[in-house]
């Protein structure tokens, strides 16, 4: 009976029901300037802060239903205990830390697999309302667009490419954009050059692409090798061998191959290389890499565990968790994004399916608690070296 209670006082504090402010040392994130080690700069720079409050924002949504962004704050990562005001306590708990590694976070993150590890998963996530995305409230499902996705802690992007010819241009091309592309895209190109610029300013962070393609672009597999090559991120972007064991974090941040890409094209992709042979780093999701839940949910009470695409037990594990009635609205997000229903189901699926949800996928995610369910999940595992927890 102790040792059950032992569990639960942790579990709460991850949940944040032990408190309104305040988080468990394990979600401490000591490496203040992102630059991927802890160093005297990040005790300076909380060191610098001392005093400063950082206060809970109100949520005020926009007429469509979105959450107007928070005022920046210079001091909000210096709060590195998030009890709201930088003190001598942060200064300390960096400090302590210092020339610590740390990988999407957490330095003890570091020291876990790819495999093992659960990445807050944005849904189409290129198809985003505000500045300077602009897509229409009818086709899209996020509010912010992938630069502030990522800033935020989303480390799994659910990504749509369309070949597109917009009524200005001369000629198509590769877009960004979900479903109907007339109501928002952007350049393919273009959408992952922002992304590379993420991980160049982010060395200790690891994401991961899902890839959509579709009729149009399912064949095009040189033209995309040509954008990634374009953007920069075929430099970033890890090679896995089908059954082969996942490195750790650590050691994709020190190989500097921090990108992870996912489709889900099954074709040969005889022509993604200039020389004929198939990219290494284009991995066929469901050929024994990933698997997922059903995602057309109308309601909470269709969620499911069952697998939909791909074999249980395979390496990853997607789990969708998004309400869909012809579009996805903000308003389907407040019903389903917050907890206890979304850490509940993601443990729940976890104990139905042996393993963790790597990618907890919602709509607009700052409406709710994906991030910190990430974050829960993660804890959860190293209390339990994997198992599935209670």
């Amino acid at each position: 009976m102790a040792r059950a209670r032992f569990f639960v006082l942790p579990l709460l504090l991850v949940l944040g029901l032990g408190s309104c402010r305040g988080i468990p040392t394990f979600l401490v994130d000591a490496d203040v300037d992102d630059d991927g080690v802890v160093t005297t700069a990040d005790v300076a720079a909380v060191t610098a802060c001392l005093g400063a409050e950082i206060p809970l924002e109100p949520e005020v949504l926009d007429a469509g239903g979105c959450p107007l962004r928070p005022t920046a704050n210079a001091c909000a990562a210096a709060d590195v205990d998030r009890d709201g005001v930088v003190t001598f306590a942060d200064v300390g708990l960096v400090a302590a830390r210092e020339d610590a590694v740390v990988c999407n976070g957490s330095e003890l993150l570091c020291e876990r697999r790819f495999d093992d590890v659960a990445y807050a998963t944005t849904h189409n996530a290129m198809a985003a309302r505000f500045d300077p995305y602009f897509y229409s409230i009818l086709i899209s499902n996020q509010c912010s667009g992938v630069p502030t996705q990522l800033e935020d802690g989303i480390r799994g992007l659910m990504l749509d490419i369309h070949l597109y010819q917009p009524p200005e241009a001369e000629f198509a091309d590769l877009y960004l954009c979900h479903s109907d592309c007339d109501f928002g895209a952007q350049l393919l190109v273009d959408g992952l050059t922002e992304i590379r610029a993420f991980l160049d300013g982010h060395p200790g962070e690891v994401i991961a692409f899902i890839i959509e393609t579709n009729s149009d672009t399912a064949p095009m597999e040189a033209a995309i090798r040509d954008d990634f090559a374009e953007s920069g991120l075929v430099s970033y972007a890890h090679v896995q061998a089908p059954g082969a064991t996942w490195p750790t974090l650590g050691e994709m941040v020190a190989a500097d191959r921090r990108l992870v890409v996912l489709t889900d094209d099954g074709s040969p992709q005889t022509g993604c290389n200039a020389d004929g042979n198939p990219c290494p780093w284009y991995h066929p999701l469901w050929s024994g890499f990933a698997f997922e839940t059903p995602f057309q949910a109308r309601t909470a009470d269709e969620f499911s565990c069952a697998d939909l695409r791909g074999e249980p037990g395979d390496d990853l594990f997607i789990l969708n968790h998004f309400l869909t009635v012809n579009i996805g609205l903000p308003r389907f997000a407040q019903q389903v994004n917050f907890d206890p229903l979304l850490s509940r189901r993601a443990r729940a699926c976890w104990a139905a399916q042996g393993q963790i949800p790597n990618f907890p996928t919602v709509d607009f995610y700052e409406i709710g608690r994906v991030v910190r369910t990430a974050n829960l999940l993660n804890y959860l595992w190293g209390q339990s070296d994997g198992a599935s927890p209670p």
